[in-house]
């Protein structure tokens, strides 16, 4: 049997880890690794930023009209950066449909019965539907709950808890 990996041949030997040795007996270099970014490192890190912070707010406003310049001259990247400043970031959008009225908690099954209805009928998202069902289930936890009495139906019943979860 020949190769790289068979017993007793030489780069066999001279390629296998000792048992006991370290890969790297010297160890990490001085002066590598993290003891660049200790407390001493960020701190100057922190310094340049700052320091890159009040030039910005110095420069703020010859930018903001150069950006306008450029958008008004066509430049679409710049377009795009002004109306996003204009517009802000979208975080999620109205949503009409009819809910029907909460007012117990034998009302939460109809009103989840009409979430899936109207995403059946694309009128939402799925995901818009789950924003209303987490709506939904923090609405559950400020309902009145009904009297003891009509959650126990005989005596065994009316010695276990009666605040059911949601």
């Amino acid at each position: 049997m020949r190769g790289r990996f068979v017993p007793d041949t030489a780069a066999g030997a001279a390629t296998r880890f000792r048992k006991g040795r370290s890969g790297n007996p010297k160890g990490r270099p001085k002066g590598s690794g993290k003891s660049k970014t200790g407390k001493a490192g960020q701190a100057g890190f922190r310094d340049g930023t700052r320091a890159a912070a009040a030039l910005l707010d110095a420069q703020a406003p010859m930018l903001a009209e150069k950006a306008v310049e450029l958008a008004l001259g066509g430049d679409p990247v710049s377009v795009r950066f002004c109306l996003g400043r204009i517009l802000g970031a979208r975080r999620g959008q109205p949503v009409e449909f009819a809910l029907p009225p909460i007012e117990k908690h034998g009302d939460m099954g109809a009103a989840v019965g009409a979430i899936a209805v109207a995403v059946a009928e694309g009128r939402l998202t799925p995901h818009e539907a789950l924003a209303v069902s987490r709506m939904l289930e923090s609405t559950c936890h400020h309902l009145p709950w009904p009297e003891r009495s009509n959650f126990a139906e005989d005596e065994d019943e009316a010695d276990e808890p009666w605040r059911r979860e949601c």
